[in-house]
């Protein structure tokens, strides 16, 4: 009856579309927990391209020194 699978799918699509230097971090954390690859490789290569501004945000001052 709930189509689930197509909410979680247009939830990605719109993390996708709202990833910012302050909140790919985190998105990328929440896209792990869930096992959401494809949001994850977003994510990350969002911060990979921005990471001159990611480095000056708060997520990446609270990532731990040793992972």
């Amino acid at each position: 009856m709930f189509k689930i699978s197509e909410v979680v799918d247009a939830c990605c699509d719109f993390l996708k579309k709202e990833l910012h230097p302050r909140n790919c971090i985190g998105v990328m954390e929440l896209a792990d927990a869930f096992s959401r690859i494809d949001l994850s490789g977003s994510a990350q290569a969002f911060c990979e391209r921005n990471f001159i501004e990611v480095v000056k945000e708060e997520e990446f001052l609270g990532l731990p020194l040793n992972p």
